[in-house]
């Protein structure tokens, strides 16, 4: 999996997200494969340095791992800047030290400037940078790319960007996380911006991500108490949100009479992890083969499938050409500091988690439960003719 990190938007988001994913492999044993989709090691010596029993792949502070990321910037400073916090904040990793692409100047939110301008002239740059780490792929399973919509480098640069690694990798998935702008401004020509970059990455993404400042800014200080966040708070709820969505994970088997349920018929979670990824705890664990299973007394149709995080998420929830726009919500919003005096279950989470899909809320606080999909609220007219079993409800993760 490779991230590309796209204006100066894309590059604190990007920071944060690998921050929040390193801790998660810091406090969660996943596995090798699972760290190295993320990271790649420095040398097959600092490979053979992961641990499962201390859950760290990093020992005594020596950079072990690089993330799979190429920045991308027309200005030096945020890139600059990002790099200095991974060596600073990462213990473990780090960015490669070679995987950046910074110019003079910025697009000055100009998005014919940062698409027609800048895009040709470092359309061969940038694909040499993705290339190297595709080439330091085993397998490549897709791209993640992350900007804003308002500005000039992030949206028509990283919309260039997007184009390119369509035309270039026309058979793998890429997914596009995009910072949806203010409703109040931050850039007087941040509409066409917006419907710009959507436009042209409706024709090349499998899947675009959307996460609005507002809604970002609310939880911050509505539920993470604090009262003048700053963009570092607002990507680290964004980047908690994303990091919970794309964690190593399995599908759940079918029920097994002996697997362990609550009193309401609904699977408990044989284990817990760090606060950030409860609201996806419930599918953690990584491949295992058929004849492990058979061995473990399972038999095929109880063994758990590995998601394959951007090509299940993109082929489950994009499967048609016309819907391709995502939004998140995740499960727990509290502040930190609150996380040893609260007590989660998985019933309580996904009924929450579910009431905020279908009322659209992006927080938690406040949900109105009067809201329903069930036939009897609906009015006579409005009632199905199928039954209600055939009802899906989306994930409650995403």
């Amino acid at each position: 999996m490779i991230t590309v990190q796209l204006g100066q938007c894309g590059q604190q988001l990007g920071c944060s997200f690998f921050q929040g994913m390193a801790s998660e492999f810091g406090a969660q044993d996943y596995g090798r494969p699972a760290l190295e989709q993320w990271f790649r090691p420095v040398s097959d010596h600092a490979a053979t340095q992961w641990s499962p029993s201390s859950g760290s792949p990093g020992h005594g502070g020596i950079i072990s791992h690089t993330a799979r990321a190429v920045l991308i910037d027309m200005e030096p400073k945020v890139v600059n800047a990002v790099k200095h916090a991974a060596r600073v904040t990462g213990k473990w990793w780090s960015y490669p030290p070679k995987s950046s692409l910074c110019m003079d100047s910025g697009a000055g939110n100009n998005w014919a400037n940062g698409y027609h301008g800048y895009g040709p002239s470092v359309r061969e740059p940038a694909l040499d940078l993705i290339r190297r780490e595709v080439e330091a792929c085993d397998v490549l399973e897709g791209f993640l790319l992350l900007q804003s919509m308002a500005g000039g480098t992030g949206a028509g640069l990283g919309t260039y960007v997007a184009t390119a690694l369509r035309d270039e990798y026309p058979a793998t998935h890429a997914l596009n996380c995009c910072v949806w702008p203010y409703e109040s401004g931050e850039v007087i020509v941040q509409s066409y911006n917006t419907l710009l970059t959507l436009s042209h990455l409706h024709c090349v993404s499998d899947g675009i991500i959307t996460l609005e400042n507002d809604a970002l800014h609310r939880c911050c200080t509505r539920l993470m108490q604090i009262p003048r966040p700053s963009f570092a708070d607002m990507n680290a709820v964004a980047a908690q949100s994303l990091t919970a969505a794309l964690l190593p994970s399995t599908v759940r088997p079918p029920k097994h009479p002996t697997a362990p349920t609550s009193p309401n018929g609904v699977h408990t979670p044989s284990h817990r992890g760090s606060a950030q990824s409860q609201s996806v705890r419930a599918r953690k664990g990584f491949e295992r083969s058929p004849a492990s299973a058979v061995r473990d007394g399972r038999d095929d149709a109880t063994a758990q499938r590995p998601v394959r995080l951007l090509s299940d998420v993109v082929t489950h929830l994009c499967c048609h050409p016309m819907y391709r726009m995502l939004s998140l919500r995740s499960l727990p919003q509290v502040p930190s500091g609150s996380i040893d005096f609260t007590t989660f279950t998985w019933p309580a989470i996904t009924k929450r988690l579910r009431q905020m899909l279908i009322t659209g809320s992006s927080l938690e606080e406040g949900l109105d439960w009067g809201v329903s999909t069930s036939p009897s609220h609906a009015s006579p007219s409005l009632q199905p003719t199928t039954s209600p079993r055939l009802h899906h409800s989306p994930p409650p993760h995403l």
